[in-house]
């Protein structure tokens, strides 16, 4: 065991070598932003962490696939409110004070601000719903969550998007791009792979090394006229055709939102015109299939 210690350890001081070389070329250079983004990866490293950004266009459900993920509902999702800044979900042990949300601003004389991750408090700094001023002085917010996949570390980043419909969106979603060590790329079963879905991934694919395509929304895909196969088909014909030198990657499909009813407290109604929402175990183990 001290072996692999010892071992685990030279590997994280020879990367750490690297990056601190790499950061006083940049600094020289006059590259701030990737000074900035080497210093947040010697951060991570230093911590152990490592973070997960979710990439995807506006309404990929990129939102509600991470409160399903956590099993409540503490992102804004399925709302006329989008998410306007960068989320970090990190696990509670993480947080500094025993605060579960950390609100960091772009003006470095504003300080941090520490609070409460209720649902309207969440709302109005991380959504649309806060307005302009969310976009302009918010860098980022940090939700500090009791979840068994986050206490290994993993900090998950949901992004507003590369076409988010408020200015700045896509600038603070590269941003985070820069700085996080895996990706999750969303489609929407609505439209499997559109010119700006694989411009996107054609980006993120000099960034990292392995990327996981998720096809979210499945559950919304008309049984009458369609399938789940026919519709991963469409998105494969489609990746082939942009990237033709590509071997096809696994497509994972799901449907975030069935999942978030299932798991969730929340009583939530699931959106087939019915207008239930109390729904007893069977059913909610009937949404996990879908």
């Amino acid at each position: 065991m001290n072996q692999h210690l010892q071992q685990h350890q030279q590997r994280k001081n020879t990367l750490l070598s690297l990056l601190n070389r790499s950061k006083e070329y940049f600094e020289i250079i006059g590259e701030e932003t990737k000074v900035s983004s080497i210093r947040q990866f010697e951060k991570d490293l230093e911590n152990g962490d490592f973070s997960i950004v979710i990439v995807g266009e506006f309404s990929a459900g990129k939102s509600t696939f991470l409160n399903a993920v956590m099993g409540d509902r503490y992102l804004p999702s399925f709302t006329s409110e989008t998410t306007a800044t960068i989320n970090y979900l990190k696990h509670t042990d993480k947080s500094p004070n025993g605060r579960t949300l950390q609100i960091d601003y772009k003006n470095p004389a504003t300080p941090t601000k520490y609070g409460e991750a209720t649902k309207e408090e969440i709302a109005k700094n991380v959504s649309t719903l806060g307005g302009e001023q969310v976009v302009q002085d918010i860098e980022s917010v940090t939700l500090y969550l009791d979840s068994p996949l986050l206490k290994q570390g993993i900090t998950l980043v949901d992004s507003p998007g590369l076409n988010g419909v408020a200015k700045g969106h896509a600038e603070v979603t590269v941003r985070q791009i820069e700085r996080s060590h895996a990706c999750i790329y969303m489609f929407a079963a609505s439209q499997p792979g559109s010119k700006s879905d694989f411009e996107t991934l054609a980006m993120l694919s000099e960034r990292f090394d392995n990327i996981f395509l998720v096809l979210n929304q499945i559950d919304k895909i008309k049984k009458s006229e369609e399938t789940v196969e026919s519709v991963v088909g469409r998105l494969r014909e489609n990746y082939l055709t942009y990237f033709p030198e590509h071997n096809f990657p696994e497509i994972f499909p799901i449907a975030a939102y069935p999942a978030l009813v299932s798991r969730t407290k929340e009583q939530l109604e699931y959106p087939d015109n019915s207008m239930q929402k109390e729904h007893d175990a069977q059913a909610r183990a009937n949404f996990l299939q879908l």
